[in-house]
């Protein structure tokens, strides 16, 4: 996993419906996860995915997707994410206010869980 980026953990958006509605489901405080368990493929793949009831602007959406890509990025690259399809369903606006330390908190039992 060393020439890992993070365009290879990308999940095609085809498959998100289908494992947001067939996935495991792990419940958070700040965010929901689906996870669609899969040893065929070489990494762990993942989206995110925020409503536009969380803001109606794309920008703070934006935001909030970078600070969950780069904590899973880095779970990813320590090998404490298992292989599978991950869908990261954002339910509230409090991400945005965390630094990348507590959304590691958040995210770190997920990976226990699956």
């Amino acid at each position: 996993m060393d020439k890992l980026k993070l365009k290879t953990l990308r999940l095609d958006p085809k498959e998100i419906p289908f494992i947001s509605r067939k996935g495991l489901r792990i419940v958070q405080s700040h965010m929901d996860v689906r996870v669609w368990r899969d040893d065929n493929i070489e990494y762990p793949m993942f989206a995110v995915s925020i409503s536009t009831k969380v803001d109606k602007r794309a920008t703070v959406r934006n935001k909030i997707k970078r600070k969950i890509r780069v904590v899973f990025f880095d779970l990813s690259k320590q090998g404490l994410v298992k292989k599978g399809k991950y869908v990261l369903i954002v339910k509230n606006r409090e991400l945005l206010n965390m630094n990348l330390d507590e959304i590691r908190k958040e995210l770190e039992p997920i990976t226990y869980k699956t």
